[in-house]
């Protein structure tokens, strides 16, 4: 793994913005997001910034030696939110989709736009920005994640997710109404977080 890699994990599990990081440091967030990103190299101006502002995790930082350096996660637990997060980003951006085209479809002005020809399916390219959005944002809460069981490890992320999935599908009944197309057509997206090991066709 390279230090880019860890320097994004670290990041991440503390829950600190890309905003959080140029403020502190003097570095543009746009440095830090290609250095996340793969697209450029972090220089000793990152490192530095990141030694002397978490330096319990500074050996691990440069290293990787998880055995002599305090590491910021546990690395299958890591995973294993990631994993969930994608499923969840997913879903989100599905959520986002149905209702998108649901109004532009009992819009009257929009059906005639397309009996016409006039006018494509409505913001299929965006489906792909919600979804990394999604992940974007969920990829900050791993600390809040980790600490939502007693019982710890996969148990405190698979509840973490259930509970997202959860207030989303009470958020689309109060807007929709439990027994609403919408409610029905998106509670299927969010099946795998509120029971694990299930499979949505969706996916």
């Amino acid at each position: 793994m390279s230090i880019e890699a860890r320097a994004k994990i670290l990041v991440q599990s503390l829950g600190v913005s890309l905003g959080e990081l140029e403020k502190g440091s003097g570095i543009s967030k746009q440095v830090w997001s290609n250095a996340f990103r793969g697209k450029q190299r972090m220089n000793s101006s990152h490192i530095e910034y990141l030694g002397a502002t978490y330096p319990e995790y500074s050996y691990w930082l440069v290293t990787g030696d998880e055995n002599a350096g305090l590491s910021p996660v546990n690395r299958d637990t890591y995973d294993y939110f990631i994993q969930k997060g994608e499923i969840y980003a997913t879903a989100v951006s599905e959520y986002r989709y149905v209702q998108t085209i649901l109004a532009f479809i009992s819009d009257k002005s929009g059906i005639a736009d397309l009996e016409q020809g006039g006018q494509a399916s409505p913001l299929p390219s965006q489906r792909r920005e919600w979804q990394e959005k999604a992940l974007s944002d969920i990829g900050r809460r791993y600390s809040e994640a980790i600490t939502y069981s007693p019982d710890g490890g996969k148990d405190c992320i698979d509840n973490f997710f259930r509970s997202l999935a959860m207030a989303d599908l009470n958020e689309i009944s109060t807007e929709y109404g439990s027994e609403s197309r919408e409610y029905l057509m998106c509670s299927r997206y969010f099946i795998e977080l509120l029971i694990p090991g299930s499979t949505s066709n969706v996916f």
